[in-house]
């Protein structure tokens, strides 16, 4: 159950709707580690709207200081 569960916030990430990646992004916070972190990299490359783009660098820079403590 918790593995689908986390293929299916991953999937949602790279998703067509606006509404579901903002709840991808929402559920990756909760959840910092490095495979987390490399994914939010490749996600803000491939991002084209600014305002979600910009909340997955604050999601990103929040892992990297978890990570880093």
């Amino acid at each position: 159950l918790w593995s689908r569960q986390l293929h299916r916030s991953r999937e949602g990430l790279f998703s067509s709707r606006p509404l579901r990646r903002l709840a991808a992004l929402g559920y990756i916070s909760g959840r910092p580690s490095i495979d987390n972190a490399r994914l939010l990299r490749d996600y803000i490359r491939w991002e084209k709207r600014p305002i979600l783009r910009r909340r997955a660098e604050q999601v990103l820079r929040q892992v990297e200081d978890y990570l880093d403590e």
